[in-house]
């Protein structure tokens, strides 16, 4: 294969690999509030599935009160900790809100980042 088609082809492949997986840098504008003590930080947001991954900003005290799962969604401690029912998440914690269960409160003593992965209709629409 000759250097050009090597190149030419490369180039395919990592321009059809950055459509598929976009890199992002949150721009420090990108902060919306989700609730009082809250904002989130959208990095990636599917129209066609409801879901949103972002960046949770939890200031101390903050809560989220016990809620209903319709959808399953998917949260990682990046820092700070969090409360959850009786249990204490550290930075690298995983915790799963399975569909169809309900979610104890949620409360960061301290303040909290969070990468949350959930079904958030209306952030989408935020999104814009």
């Amino acid at each position: 294969m000759s250097r050009w088609r090597r190149v030419t082809l490369r180039r395919r492949i990592l321009d059809a690999f950055r459509s598929e997986n976009p890199s992002r840098r949150p721009r420090g504008n990108d902060w919306l509030p989700l609730s009082p003590g809250i904002r989130i930080k959208p990095l990636r947001v599917d129209s066609k599935s409801g879901y949103v991954s972002a960046l949770w900003n939890v200031d101390a005290g903050a809560g989220i009160p016990p809620h209903f799962h319709h959808h399953a969604d998917e949260c990682v401690v990046v820092s700070g900790t969090i409360t959850v029912g009786g249990s204490i998440l550290r930075r690298g914690d995983y915790l799963l809100g399975r569909q169809g269960e309900w979610h104890p409160r949620i409360s960061s003593p301290g303040g909290a980042m969070l990468y949350v992965r959930a079904h958030m209709p209306a952030v989408i629409q935020a999104a814009g």
